[in-house]
């Protein structure tokens, strides 16, 4: 089972992320196609914290606050993406509309434009592309977890990096 689902994910995933992936198969056990609790397909509607991190060898930055609030709509996901860098005297924080598909744990978006931002000193915005893998496990929280790449206006194309996210109850 676990070689075929590998196979699975070689089809969706960059080469390095399937070598780091193959590497720990207990992430092949954590993934889960329907909803443990429920039984339900997965549905990543909602609101997800964590971070966001630039691999090493650009800029004083490399690890920031993400959000993302989710409205799914079958397979089809839209929602806004929140990145917050802290500045040595403010956070800066930009929002992003986003545009995705869910197929079963394998969740791929883009953000399609900056909806506001806040003007970094030296430094740009980056539009990013998102390939996460759901996972639900039971007794613990869904996690979103993946890779980015992007491009900013002016100087092309940004560091790429890694996403983690946990799904935080509704707010009231």
């Amino acid at each position: 089972m676990i070689k075929i689902f590998a196979l699975v994910i070689q089809l969706f995933f960059p080469k390095t992320a399937v070598e780091t992936l193959s590497k720990d198969p207990s992430v092949f056990s954590a993934i889960s196609t329907k909803n443990v609790e429920n039984g339900k397909p997965n549905d990543i509607s909602g609101h997800w914290e964590g971070t966001i991190t630039r691999d090493e060898g650009g800029g004083k930055r490399t690890v920031f606050k993400m959000e993302l609030d989710l409205n799914q709509k079958g397979k089809e996901i839209t929602g806004v993406s929140y990145v917050h860098a802290e500045g040595e005297k403010r956070t800066y924080s930009a929002n992003m509309s986003v545009v995705g598909r869910l197929n079963k744990s394998y969740f791929k978006y883009e953000e399609t434009k900056i909806l506001n931002y806040d003007a970094i000193p030296d430094a740009e915005w980056c539009i990013k592309k998102c390939e996460l893998l759901y996972k639900l496990t039971q007794g613990t929280t869904p996690t979103l977890e993946g890779t980015w790449v992007g491009t900013a206006g002016a100087t092309g194309p940004c560091i790429p990096g890694r996403i983690f996210l946990q799904k935080k109850p509704a707010r009231v």
